[in-house]
């Protein structure tokens, strides 16, 4: 466990707002962490309640509170284009619904058509133009990436010999 090794003020310098951030950045890369969490453990296949469920409890046992954990998460299928339009005009605006437009926005063969519907349904005021628009704006691109794969370390002469030794670390 990572958490546990760190001092009390790493942890304050990472998730309290300050001068250059506000809280809502600090809440966004925290859901971002997240996201990629359950991401990789639906990728291997992992028992993804059980996983939240432990990680809730052991960080606030780890708190200094005793809580009871009890999570279901519902899976299925992306619904299609036509499903979730049916299902914006039932339910309107929710989180759940949010956060499907905004992948449906993105990640989907719909239409500016079927998204300027969309929106709409949700109380977002949106045409077809507005949508592709929008969408021409807004790209997506990996930037190019440094990684570092191997490091030789040459002993310093100069130095104390005692820096030169090995550590148990490296």
């Amino acid at each position: 466990m990572l958490y546990p090794t760190l001092r009390d003020s790493d942890i304050e310098s990472v998730f309290t707002e300050g001068e250059d951030r506000d809280l809502a950045d600090i809440r966004v890369a925290t859901q971002d962490a997240l996201a990629l969490f359950v991401h990789g453990m639906l990728h291997n296949g992992d028992d993804l309640e059980w996983r939240l469920s432990e990680a809730i409890r052991n960080a606030t046992l780890d708190y200094g509170e005793d809580v009871s954990v009890e999570l279901e998460i519902r899976r299925g299928p992306f619904p299609t284009v036509e499903r979730c339009l049916q299902r914006f005009d039932r339910e309107g605006m929710t989180p759940e619904n949010l956060a499907l437009f905004d992948r449906l926005l993105f990640c989907s063969e719909a239409d500016p058509g079927q998204l300027a519907a969309a929106a709409e349904s949700l109380g977002i005021e949106a045409t077809p133009d507005m949508v592709q628009g929008e969408l021409e704006r807004t790209t997506f691109e990996r930037l190019p990436q440094t990684a570092i794969v191997s490091v030789d370390v040459e002993p310093d002469l100069d130095c104390d010999p005692a820096a030169n030794q090995e550590s148990p670390d490296r």
